[in-house]
């Protein structure tokens, strides 16, 4: 009970690629459109002089690129035969699907960094390339497999488009600076600022894969988030990820601290509020739990661990019509462990 769904039912997905290809385009894809699937190299650069280093601008250049090779990822992967009949009802949601599926399914690789220009118009230059799976159907397959980590890994594309924006945004003023003018600058304090959530964000993304139905290792993974929510404190990915690791390791009240201000970050965050539930059961307020739960599959409504909490949480109440019927929509989405152990203990008919 509990464990994430082996298998999605067949349906379509076009409004979902439809969505996301739409997406692609208004963040800036025009240039998609003469790219071929070989083109697989992308190159930004970044100016840097007054209070603007070379690190900095090579820092932004590097998570730009990597940006459009997602970007072109996505148009790629809204091609995939295999992904045409796989089905989906997230349409709904704010992040379309494609965004998560890039980032779990292809890999980037940095080629070069350097400078390009003459003083004083100088620029920051890397590029990226775009490394696909060695075998795309199979993992299509086991991308498919992980919803939850489709939403994480979304956000973070999402949230790294932000911060370069947030950092183009933000260097026109230091960049006409000097240090003999402005030493440490708000205007350069802002841009580290900025350079420091993108690198928890690139560390965050690391620990992914040893995120399971929870961490492999909560002791290991809470060790290395700490450093990561230093950096950025307001990252609800980060708060998220810590609150999971502190309920592994029994410090539930801690973990509430950590999920109410992730929520309060981003409130349409299902995997937070799947998280909330989880700690409002281990403190036995089984009612607020499935509340929260409720919340969860309002925003994930395909998501089979959900319902399955929710369930668990209705078993606790002695709810048991309301635990049958989402243990066999759990069921009727690749999960069923819940619903043949209530069958089994007769609890449901």
């Amino acid at each position: 009970m509990g464990r994430l769904f082996r298998m999605l039912s067949v349906r379509t997905l076009c409004p979902a690629l439809a969505a996301a290809v739409f997406w692609c385009c208004a963040a800036g894809m025009a240039f998609a459109a003469e790219r071929t699937e070989r083109d697989t190299e992308f190159v930004q650069t970044r100016p840097f002089r007054g209070l603007v280093r070379r690190a900095m601008a090579e820092r932004a250049s590097r998570a730009a690129a990597e940006n459009d090779a997602l970007r072109h990822a996505m148009l790629l992967l809204a091609r995939e035969p295999d992904l045409l009949f796989v089905s989906t009802d997230n349409a709904g949601s704010p992040i379309p699907l494609l965004e998560g599926l890039a980032r779990m399914l292809y890999s980037i690789r940095v080629e070069n960094a350097g400078m390009t220009g003459f003083p004083p118009h100088v620029q920051a230059e890397v590029r990226v390339r775009l490394l696909p799976p060695a075998d795309m159907r199979a993992a299509i397959r086991r991308a498919l497999l992980r919803q939850d980590l489709q939403e994480l890994y979304a956000r973070a594309v999402v949230m790294q488009i932000s911060l370069v924006e947030e950092y183009d945004n933000a260097t026109p003023p230091a960049l006409a600076m000097t240090p003999e003018t402005g030493g440490e600058a708000e205007e350069q304090l802002r841009i580290r600022h900025i350079l420091n959530r993108l690198d928890a964000l690139e560390g965050y993304t690391e620990l992914l894969p040893s995120l399971e139905n929870s961490w492999k290792e909560p002791e290991a993974a809470h060790k290395q988030l700490a450093p990561l929510l230093e950096r950025a404190p307001d990252n609800p990915l980060i708060r998220a990820a810590m609150a999971e690791a502190l309920l592994q390791l029994n410090r539930p009240a801690e973990a509430m601290e950590h999920i109410g201000e992730a929520l309060r970050l981003a409130p349409d965050f299902a995997r937070a509020h799947n998280i909330g539930g989880a700690i409002l059961l281990r403190q036995r307020l089984p009612a607020l739990a499935a509340d929260a739960f409720t919340r969860a599959i309002a925003l994930a409504p395909r998501n089979p661990q959900y319902l399955a909490h929710r369930a668990a949480a209705y078993l606790v109440q002695e709810q048991l019509p309301e635990m049958c019927a989402d243990f066999r929509s759990a069921c009727a989405l690749g999960d069923c462990d819940g619903y043949r152990w209530a069958k089994e203990k007769g609890q449901c008919p």
